[in-house]
This record gives C-alpha cells, sequence and structure tokens, in this order.
C-alpha cells in the first residue's frame, strides 16, 4: 500500500488493484477510521472518494461556514442541532433540511462510498485547522462497527493540505494507469488549486 502522512496524526494509505478498485485507510490520531468489524480497510471503487475529495475541496478547505443558526463546536454538534428543528410551516422545515443537506453533500465524503462500507466523514475547516470528525452509527443499525465510532480530530490545515496533494497527485496517476486518462482528466485539472 502507498502511505502519505503520519498514522499519529493523520495518514492515507491506498492500494489501487484493477481499474479503479482498491483498498484505502484513512489514520485519524493512532486509528484507522475505516476499520470495521473484520476489515482492515475500505475496499471499492476508489474513483468515486477521488472525486469527492477533488470537486468538495473548495468547500471543506474553504471558508464554508455552516449555514443554520443553531449553535455546535464541531460539524457532529452542529448537525445534530440542526436535526432538531421542528416547524409547522411545511415550506420553512423543507428549506432548513435542504441548507443541512447541501452543507452534508459538500463535507462529508459518505456519498462517494459506492458499493463499499465507507466511514461516515465530515471534513471543516476551523480557522488555520481542518476538523476531522465521524460518526458510523448508520452503519451500527446495520450490525457493521467501526474500530472508532464517532470522535472529532483538529489537524494542522496546511498539514492536511500537504498531506491531502500528495495522496491526489499519487492515486490520479495511478488511476490514469488503469483507467486511462479521459476518466482523470477533470481530477487533474482540480489538482491545480493547489500551489504547492
Amino acid at each position: 500500500m502507498k502511505y502519505f502522512g503520519n498514522k499519529k496524526e493523520v495518514a492515507i494509505e491506498y492500494e489501487l488493484k484493477e481499474d479503479t478498485w482498491g483498498y484505502l485507510n484513512f489514520w485519524v490520531n493512532g486509528y484507522n477510521i475505516c476499520k470495521y468489524n473484520e476489515k482492515l480497510s475500505y475496499e471499492g471503487n476508489l474513483y468515486y472518494i477521488v472525486d469527492w475529495l477533488c470537486t468538495k475541496l473548495e468547500y471543506y478547505l474553504g471558508y464554508d461556514a455552516f449555514p443554520l443558526p443553531v449553535k455546535g463546536d464541531t460539524s457532529l454538534e452542529l448537525i445534530d442541532s440542526a436535526n432538531k428543528y421542528e416547524n409547522e410551516n411545511f415550506l420553512e422545515e423543507e428549506l432548513w433540511y435542504t441548507s443541512k443537506r447541501r452543507w452534508v453533500l459538500n463535507h462529508c465524503w459518505f456519498v462517494a462510498r459506492g458499493d463499499g462500507i465507507l466511514p461516515c466523514i465530515y471534513l471543516r475547516r476551523k480557522d488555520l485547522f481542518l476538523e476531522i470528525s465521524w460518526d458510523n452509527m448508520f452503519w451500527k443499525e446495520k450490525g457493521i462497527i467501526f474500530d472508532s465510532m464517532r470522535n472529532v480530530y483538529l489537524t494542522d490545515l496546511m498539514g492536511f493540505i500537504n498531506l491531502l496533494y500528495q495522496f491526489l497527485s499519487s492515486i490520479i496517476d495511478d488511476l490514469e494507469k488503469n483507467a486511462g486518462e479521459d476518466q482523470v482528466q477533470e481530477l487533474r485539472r482540480q489538482l491545480i488549486i493547489f500551489d504547492i
């Protein structure tokens, strides 16, 4: 497996098997948060994850504040607070939850899981830090228990950006070898935003 970062802080490792299929581990504060039951890593179509990381980076690395007037210090607290909203006016309630869903889609890579069992991880900038938080209660209801079910970790933003760039550059090169240039052309274009 190719490895980037420091497992005691934040690290990503992956192995591409064929085409876009492969294995992924995401280490945060000493935990492999992709590890569940007897599986040691996520297994699935890595293209979906890479595509999400590339197309949504302006949101999770940028200044995309939580859009609703709720209290909370972490992504998990903000989402939990937003989920308690009720309003007799259907339109108001629909607007509220549409706003929340849009933010979640831009900050949580869960939508990139494809056919695999991917942990529900949120990425959010907090000043000079990146907050990584995860909540896998969705999977627990299906009998899938991750080694770390729910937690939050702050890491240095610039350190994370460097790690992300190294990982994305490497896996996009590998995807190009396996799947062809056409499939990764847009992903490679997204890397231009990194001025590293």
